[in-house]
C-alpha cells in the first residue's frame, strides 16, 4: 500500500537568492573603481593649494547655489504674481532685485569657474600682472 505524498508547503524552506543584491554589488563596485580610475588620471587626489582654495571654493560655491535658488525663485514668483494688480509695486522691486541677484549669480559662476582652473592646475589663484594664474 503506497502512502499518500505529504501536503507541499507553498514557503520555500531553502535560501532565496535575488538578484538585486548581486547587481547592487556590480554597481557599487563599478562605481569605485570609477572614482580611483578618476582621481588617479587627473591627479585630483593631490593636497589643495594654499588656504584661498581651501576656504575661497567652498565660499564661492556656497554663493553661487544660494544666489541661483534666490533668483530662480524670485523669477519664478514674479511670475506667478504677473496677473494681480495690486501687487504691481512689489512685483517691480521684485524684478528689479531678481536682476541683480542673478548677475551676482553669474560673477559667483565666474569666480567658481577661475577657481577650480586654479585647483585642476596646481597654481594658487593671483591676479598679477601676468594674468590670473602664474
Amino acid at each position: 500500500m503506497s502512502r499518500p505524498a505529504p501536503p507541499r508547503s507553498r514557503h520555500r524552506t531553502g535560501p532565496i537568492r535575488s538578484g538585486a543584491g548581486d547587481v547592487g554589488v556590480a554597481v557599487a563596485a563599478g562605481l569605485l573603481l570609477g572614482l580611483v580610475t578618476g582621481l588617479a588620471v587627473t591627479g585630483a587626489d593631490g593636497p589643495v593649494t594654499g588656504p584661498s582654495l581651501r576656504w575661497g571654493l567652498p565660499a564661492a560655491r556656497a554663493v553661487l547655489d544660494t544666489a541661483g535658488v534666490v533668483a530662480v525663485g524670485a523669477g519664478t514668483v514674479g511670475l506667478l504674481l504677473a496677473g494681480v494688480r495690486r501687487a504691481y509695486d512689489a512685483l517691480t522691486t521684485l524684478r528689479r532685485s531678481a536682476m541683480m541677484i542673478g548677475t551676482g549669480w553669474a560673477v559667483a559662476a565666474l569666480v567658481v569657474l577661475w577657481l577650480q582652473v586654479a585647483q585642476a592646475t596646481g597654481q594658487e589663484p593671483h591676479a598679477g600682472e601676468r594674468g590670473p594664474l602664474r
